[in-house]
């Protein structure tokens, strides 16, 4: 659902100031308005991601991360992000997702000190969750790479966020995952950023 802040109204008549207050208040209104109507739809239903890791090259440090994906809603152009510490992590390769979506690499340090991203972009609404969705990653740490932040994110015909509807962490598979409804709890924390542009390079 767009949601358009910044359309210029001829018609308004008296200082630019007043004007951004109009813009600001309007679009408040329309952004918890879109935010009930995710909640009530379900969009913003709990779930996880959990992980296996593998070291598959270790003269490289490369190791292959095998996302299980569940209990997640998505229509179409959500994407799910996945983001990789540029202190922690170089390139990002093989990346595979379900048929279902659009899969980018975005490498961490393009530009510098920027994380790298593991985007999966809906196709359709309620797309399959089967997978497989994976990918292979240089890290540069100690021991194995572990947990990573997601982000479920709502995108335009662009291909630019234009929401952040929730966050999480992918956890290990062998570790004890949070309750049911800690997606939805933590979704609900982040309203208030709901239509933050987080930093970000442009998909298409």
């Amino acid at each position: 659902m767009p949601v358009v802040c910044d359309t210029i109204d001829q018609r308004w008549v008296g200082s630019e100031a007043t004007y951004q207050m109009y813009l600001d208040q309007r679009c408040s209104i329309q952004r918890f308005a879109v935010l009930g109507l995710l909640l009530a739809g379900g969009i913003l239903r709990a779930g996880t991601i959990t992980y296996d890791v593998t070291e598959i090259s270790p003269p490289q440090n490369l190791w292959q991360y095998d996302f299980q994906i569940s209990g997640i809603t998505l229509q179409t152009n959500q994407e799910i992000d996945i983001e990789f510490d540029p202190n922690l992590f170089g390139a990002l390769s093989n990346g595979v997702a379900g048929s279902d979506f659009n899969l980018l690499l975005l490498q961490t340090n393009n530009p510098p000190g920027t994380a790298g991203d593991y985007s999966a972009l809906a196709l359709k609404d309620n797309p399959s969750l089967a997978g497989p969705f994976s990918v292979d990653v240089v890290f540069s740490g100690k021991g194995a790479p572990g947990n990573l932040p997601f982000f479920i994110n709502q995108l335009n015909t662009n291909g630019d966020i234009v929401a952040t509807i929730a966050s999480g962490t992918a956890t290990s598979a062998a570790v004890r995952v949070p309750e049911p409804g800690s997606l939805l709890l933590t979704a609900m924390a982040f309203a208030a950023m709901l239509f933050r542009r987080r930093p970000r390079r442009f998909r298409y």
